[in-house]
């Protein structure tokens, strides 16, 4: 799941997993006392005042709810083997998570016996070869044997990959069936300035342009693919945005150009980002109406507190989520809160402050399951902070949270924290009522 703040940035693991974050390093913050001069002078739709009514101390706790997601990513990079995928879907068991976001795509291509796109290039070193097993149906098999949820999960805009070292695209074969990157090159993200066309890179993933109308057509297939081949529980979007406000990609361009700029330039590749929503929630339906979508999300959707030097999802991201739900064409948003509960209720990124934005802000009745990430917590708590964020989040009102990663959990040995401390019990997941 990928997040990037402006202004100094640092790749991190969940990027390495799909671009799924490029971790924020911040450089100022902002007083609570601002913070509520702004909301007082309409600064936004965050929350109006500290905490749940009153400021909580930071290490609030509430009781532990019997109905609850608490959800798992599990990365492409989390395992090598059938045997290692299997024993972190019994650790997550055993810790009492109920729900499974299994990486099913990377960079358009399958953890899964192939339809529209070639086995991943990871799984048995070449794209497009058989690696021998199905990652996605042993994960489902597991995971359903065990009692938890499995949920597909999707890269949408990553397309390849750059050599680390080089910065040249790794090689590509042909494949059966074929990369879109070399089926399609109308649909690659490039730059517009240069005459060459070249690509644009976001960390070292080259990128589809969502503003493609193929493209998008193309995201609904696949996911409706899985939905219909495979007894997932659900379809979980990543990496579903502009990687920044500031890129002029010629497919983009091209695209607004032709629609005669009746929109502005933000409005419209926004507009393209909710119309891959769209049309996966639509193809989802019709294939098997009970199957969920969820998406995970930038962790900051506008900026009601007016902190300075941070990216938005947005405007700095062109991604609408809230939007989505309002037009009820998602079913649960997983914002990616990836910073940890500040000394001071509100201050810049303040883990707590941003819980509280995303539950009171949630439209049309629609899930939020707070993200959060605990490799910083690997740096430096050991855990503590990992148990506090999700007592914190509960704090805030949230259905589900969601814990970013099985292969944190399992280099710290941390399995056991969750199950002695805020996981003691397990838990039944939410029931959509708008859902058959």
């Amino acid at each position: 799941m990928t997040q990037l703040m402006i202004t100094t940035t640092t790749t991190s693991s969940k990027d390495t997993a799909g671009p799924r974050r490029l971790a924020a390093r911040t450089l100022t913050t902002l007083t609570a006392l601002a913070i509520l001069a702004a909301a007082a002078c309409g600064g936004g739709d965050g929350p109006a005042s500290p905490g749940n009514g009153n400021k909580p101390p930071v290490d609030s706790t509430v009781a532990e709810p019997t109905v609850e997601a608490r959800a798992l990513w599990l990365s492409r990079y989390d395992y090598s083997t059938r045997a290692g995928l299997e024993a972190l879907i019994d650790s997550a068991a055993v810790a009492n998570f109920n729900l499974i976001y299994f990486q099913a795509r990377g960079n358009g291509d399958a953890w899964y016996t192939p339809g529209l796109e070639p086995w991943g290039r990871q799984l048995a070193g070449t794209l497009g070869a058989n690696p021998g097993w199905d990652p996605l149906q042993v994960a489902i098999d597991r995971a359903h044997a065990k009692g938890l949820e499995l949920h597909a999960w999707i890269n949408v805009a990553p397309g390849w990959v750059e050599d680390a070292t080089t910065h040249l695209p790794l090689a590509m074969p042909e494949t059966s069936p074929r990369h879109a990157f070399l089926a399609h090159p109308e649909w690659i993200m490039r730059d517009t300035v240069s005459a060459s066309g070249k690509r644009l890179v976001d960390g070292n993933y080259e990128l589809f342009s969502p503003a493609a109308p193929g493209y998008r057509t193309h995201v609904a297939r696949v996911a409706a693919d899985i939905v219909r081949r495979y007894a997932v529980d659900g379809i979980h979007l990543d990496y579903i945005r502009y990687p920044y406000q500031e890129w002029w990609d010629k497919v983009s361009f091209d695209n607004w150009t032709a629609a005669g700029r009746t929109q502005t330039w933000d409005d419209y590749r926004r507009a393209a980002v909710t119309d891959i929503v769209k049309q996966v929630f639509d193809s989802m339906k019709i294939v098997r109406p009970a199957a969920r979508l969820s998406a995970a999300t930038w962790g900051l959707y506008k900026n009601p507190a007016l902190w300075a030097g941070v990216a938005t999802g947005y405007d700095g991201r062109l991604q609408d989520a809230r939007g989505w739900a309002n037009q009820g064409i998602i079913d649960a948003l997983v914002p990616m809160v990836y910073w940890p509960i500040k000394p001071t209720y509100g201050d810049k990124l303040d883990f707590a402050y941003l819980a509280d934005d995303h539950v009171r802000n949630n439209p049309n009745g629609r899930h939020t399951y707070i993200g959060l990430d605990i490799e910083n917590d690997a740096l430096s708590t050991n855990g503590a902070l990992m148990v506090k964020e999700i007592n914190r989040a509960r704090y805030a009102g949230a259905i589900g949270i969601s814990v970013f990663s099985a292969q944190i959990l399992q280099t710290n040995n941390w399995w056991h924290i969750l199950p002695q401390t805020v996981f003691k019990k397990k838990a039944t997941l939410p029931t959509m009522s708008w859902k058959p």
